[in-house]
């Protein structure tokens, strides 16, 4: 180590609080960028892991393969593991009745890849020989080594029977037994050895899934085979296209789930976004952390500079003194990056356990989130935090090499004292007085510092009130989403109101357990109305014009019981006399949650009024074509937005309530025609959805002809505020980090800057400033430090906001937000913190000897 290096380190130790606060700020950055990374790693292996439990362990399928063509795909250079499917299609049972679903659908499989296939075994095991198979879980009557005699075939539609052609998409296609039929080929019999959980396989309505092995194949026998790759790039896609002509394969296709996780896609509009992404998030720590760093070395250079005179005095090269500083860089960065990349990885892997079961429920993952450490990540954030460090020190390394002798003894280019330097205006002084003048003026003599300290301001400033902003509008949508709807579980019927008749009153009997607060049954019938252009809300005629002048527009006619219709004649203050003694009348709720192409709105679907005649129109099948089928005089219109019909709506109806007897009516009639196109849906409030939805699902299973869908409401809700939660805590955690970087940049500067004054401050009370005009000129300065940073802070900030409001927030049809409260609080805290750090600074200063300070200025 030569003598400037020895230097440098001696004054490192002597200047511990500055060394110590640089190298806070370097850990910060370190640890920010290492937690930022690691989590994006966890997060994908976590979706890998998930998506190989749902799809499959492959990357590329070819479909119809040749038997013989198999080597040519296991000899490529690319492949690391086969599956080899086999389907033998669909199985009839012979001798098993009150099945769930009438056919089993047999896959042979090559015997090694049973593991990488996506169900897992219950009970028993894999099959070892083509005698032997799995089957679903959900397969009845049957047990572990029973042999089942099985019908192999094919079904075909009823109409298609002589001819023998297999159904359209005949796996996925619904079991309809009236239409169809079987055709048998040959029996097979087969030994159960195990039992799989078959719900991340695409269920089948129709049938049961079941695996074995394959056995012996002829050359020209086409089966599809599914690659597992060593490498997984783009190139892929050209490879995997190449080697499909070259084995005759009628199609490859590709586990997009799985691939989007390993950056992977055709779509290279997804690569932008997320290299785009990845770029803003490192310019932002980039930024933030070579302001403080910088500001730590210029701060290092200046109270160097004497020393570095002094050593180009007696011969020091301009590298020797260049290198002195980037030595310095060295020394901070050998110590911070590691703590740092430590720091990183616990705060992460703290994080992870508060947020891991938001995430998995969030996503519906099969995985817990576990931290996982890359090398070459750890290697890269290394590599960037040295560039930063690299970055920041560069300049002052600069500025140290053309240090004079001369000119760093006298420090005459840290002073500067040019009259245009430090000019203030006159109306200084005799507003605010002779202290506030001085105070202003070393301001404009320590430009660079003072510049760095407002630029670290102004940044933590901008981003915390940005963040504000969006997660403000994170919140917008999600209340949009949900603002009315007071359900908790909806159960849907399809054309089945005598099911929902009998369904009902069981649904009910859970109010005895406390469990169902509420029960809002809501029968609907869908037909459609032709209104003229005036009619209609011009937001959304053009969705409806049929191009003959007049617009088609979709009516939703619905009828409530007793209870509910009480609520709603209060809460939309109806005249209910008026409504109930009016034949075929109906209330017209106008008010509609609409989305059109990226924008969300509420508004009136149209301008109809009371008293206003509604065609409906329905489809005669028989006829082929609509007619008039009933017709509606509105009683009453209303601006109110029914709780149960809050959704959001990309093609909006109308809303007509009717009572129950027109209802009915219209029903009869309807019906009576084969025109009909009516549903049901039973709307519930409780505290536990959870358990209730498990006991309608229990209920609905006693009525298996019964077309209808439980949907958990309450759960969809949690679900977003969860998603929600875990974006604000994320975003919050990073803006709270660089803002902490920020914190610290003006910590160190603010507190140096007023060490470095100390022989500046003695002689001003050498000639006479008193304690009070002391103190008055260090407010002065903490006041002139958070105006300019308010002034250039908050302007960025409201334009900033204006550009989130004008991308995000027209889409929710919002107002332009404004956080007065925030505002207040950044304020308060700009004020109070760099009054703080002043008095800080200035407190120890106050019992120094003048003498002393002044005899320093002699050394």
């Amino acid at each position: 180590m030569n003598i400037v290096n020895k230097l440098t380190v001696k004054h490192l130790k002597k200047n511990k609080r500055r060394t110590l606060i640089t190298m806070i700020g370097v850990i910060i950055s370190v640890a920010m960028t290492t937690a930022t990374i690691t989590l994006a790693i966890s997060m994908v292996e976590m979706f890998q892991k998930n998506t190989r439990n749902y799809t499959g362990d492959w990357q590329v399928a070819y479909q119809q393969v040749p038997v013989k063509n198999i080597p040519i795909i296991e000899q490529d250079h690319n492949t690391a593991h086969l599956i080899i499917e086999n389907e033998l299609g669909f199985a009839k049972l012979v001798n098993q009745k009150e099945q769930v679903r009438p056919y089993l659908y047999l896959t042979a499989v090559n015997q090694e890849s049973f593991n990488d296939l996506p169900f897992t075994l219950t009970s028993g095991e894999l099959p070892q020989t083509p005698q032997e198979m799995v089957v679903s879980d959900q397969l009845k009557g049957v047990a572990i080594g029973d042999q089942l005699t099985l019908a192999m075939g094919k079904r075909v539609s009823i109409a298609d029977e002589n001819n023998g052609e297999e159904l359209a998409n005949d796996l996925y296609e619904p079991y309809q037994e009236k239409e169809e039929t079987f055709i048998q080929d040959e029996v097979k019999t087969y030994t159960i050895t195990g039992f799989i959980n078959t719900e991340r396989i695409s269920q089948s309505s129709a049938a049961d899934m079941a695996y074995s092995v394959i056995g012996p194949l002829t050359e020209n026998k086409q089966v599809n085979v599914k690659v597992e790759l060593k490498k997984i790039n783009r190139s892929l896609y050209q490879d995997s296209r190449l080697l499909s002509e070259a084995i005759d394969s009628s199609e490859v296709t590709y586990n997009q789930e799985l691939l989007r996780f390993y950056g992977v896609t055709d779509n290279k509009e997804v690569q932008v976004t997320l290299l785009t992404l990845m770029v803003i998030v490192g310019l932002i720590i980039l930024i933030g952390s070579v302001v403080l760093i910088y500001n730590a070395f210029m701060i290092s250079l200046g109270e160097r500079s004497r020393h570095l005179g002094m050593l180009a005095s007696i011969g020091a090269t301009k590298r020797q003194k260049r290198n002195s500083v980037f030595f310095e860089g060295l020394i901070v960065g050998s110590i911070a990056i590691p703590i740092g990349l430590m720091m990183g990885i616990v705060g992460i892997a703290l994080s992870l356990q508060v947020v891991s079961p938001l995430i998995k429920n969030i996503f519906d993952s099969t995985e817990d989130i576990h931290v996982v450490l890359s090398p070459l990540a750890l290697i890269g954030v290394v590599i960037f935090s040295s560039l930063i460090i690299l970055l920041s020190t560069w300049m002052p390394a600069l500025k140290a090499s053309r240090i004079s002798p001369i000119d760093g003894i006298r420090q005459t280019k840290y002073l500067p004292v040019k009259n245009k330097s430090v000019r203030t205006s006159k109306w200084v002084r005799k507003v605010f007085g002779f202290e506030a003048e001085l105070g202003l003026k070393n301001i404009k003599r320590n430009r660079q510092r003072y510049l760095a300290t407002l630029f670290s301001m102004i940044l933590s400033i901008v981003l915390f009130l940005s963040t504000v902003t969006f997660t403000h509008v994170l919140s917008s949508s999600f209340d949009m989403s949900y603002e009315n709807t007071k359900a908790d579980i909806a159960v849907m019927f399809f054309n089945d109101q005598t099911t929902t008749d009998t369904i009902e009153p069981d649904i009910k009997s859970y109010e005895q357990i406390d469990r169902i607060d509420k029960v809002t049954q809501v029968d609907s019938y869908v037909v459609t109305t032709k209104l003229t252009k005036e009619a209609l809300n011009p937001k959304i005629s053009t969705h409806y014009s049929d191009g003959n002048g007049s617009y088609q527009v979709g009516v939703n006619l619905m009828s409530v019981d007793d209870q509910t219709m009480e609520e709603i004649y209060q809460a939309a203050h109806i005249d209910q006399a008026a409504f109930e003694s009016q034949e075929m009348g109906g209330i017209l709720f106008n008010r509609v949650s609409y989305h059109h192409e990226a924008s969300y709105e509420v508004l009136n679907i149209s301008n109809l009024k009371a008293e206003d005649e509604v065609l409906l129109y329905s489809y005669d099948q028989g006829a082929e074509q609509e007619k008039v089928s009933d017709s509606i005089t509105l009683s009453q219109v209303s601006d109110y937005q029914l709780p149960f019909m809050s959704y959001i709506q990309e093609f909006p109806e109308l809303t007509i309530v009717v009572s129950k007897p027109t209802m009915e009516k219209i029903r009869k009639k309807q019906e009576a025609e084969g025109m009909y196109a009516g549903f049901s849906n039973i709307y519930i409030q409780t505290e536990d959805a959870s358990f209730v939805e498990e006991k309608i699902n229990d209920i609905m299973l006693d009525y298996p002809d019964a077309n209808g869908h439980v949907y958990n409401i309450k759960a969809s809700k949690q679900k977003e505020e969860a998603i929600h939660f875990l974006i604000a805590f994320f975003i919050y955690s990073f803006i709270g980090l660089m803002t902490l970087i920020g914190l610290v940049s003006v910590f160190n500067t603010l507190t140096t800057n007023i060490q470095l004054r100390k022989q500046e401050f003695a002689m001003l009370k050498s000639v006479g400033l008193t304690p009070q005009g002391f103190n008055k000129m260090i407010r002065f300065e903490s006041l002139f430090y958070g105006l300019k940073a308010l002034l250039y802070g908050l302007p960025i900030s409201f334009l900033i906001m204006y550009l989130l409001y004008q991308v995000m927030m027209p889409q929710f049809n919002g107002g332009f937000y404004i956080p007065w409260g925030s505002i207040a609080g950044v304020i308060l805290t700009v004020f109070v913190l760099t009054s703080g750090l002043m008095y800080y600074s200035t407190k120890k200063m106050k019992m120094a000897s003048i003498v002393e300070a002044m005899k320093n200025e002699m050394l």
